[in-house]
């Protein structure tokens, strides 16, 4: 596979803003992380990929959702929606109360240690 300029550090802003939010990420036992895998063939779905991502973020759920091609919230939007909003789901290990089924939580305030406001996430 050729590498990509974001491989190489290029654009340097984005590799910049990948580097924060992967060290946030890894610096975060405490804040519960979902990653949606699809069928194909994408860099995301990679075994590879997914296994450096169990072993460098703590507290992820892996959550493997069928077939999706590039626009993935356009191809199976029940079933990202199903992995968002079920009992046991992120929602709920972050403490949120869903009123109902299929209702998304309420945003809360973040707390310290959040996502930084600039890492373009």
């Amino acid at each position: 596979m050729a590498a990509r300029d974001s491989d190489r550090g290029e654009p340097a802003d984005v590799a910049a803003a990948i580097a924060r939010n992967a060290e946030w990420l890894a610096k975060t036992p405490e804040v519960p992380k979902l990653l949606l895998t699809f069928d194909g063939t994408g860099l995301s779905n990679a075994p590879a990929v997914v296994e450096w991502a169990r072993s460098a973020f703590p507290k992820l759920d892996v959550v493997p959702l069928g077939s999706a091609g590039h626009h993935a919230p356009e191809d199976a939007p029940k079933e990202i929606a199903g992995a968002i909003t079920p009992a046991g789901s992120i929602a709920h290990a972050l403490g949120e109360d869903v009123a109902r089924e299929g209702t998304a939580p309420r945003a809360r305030p973040r707390q310290r240690g959040s996502m930084p406001a600039d890492s373009g996430v």
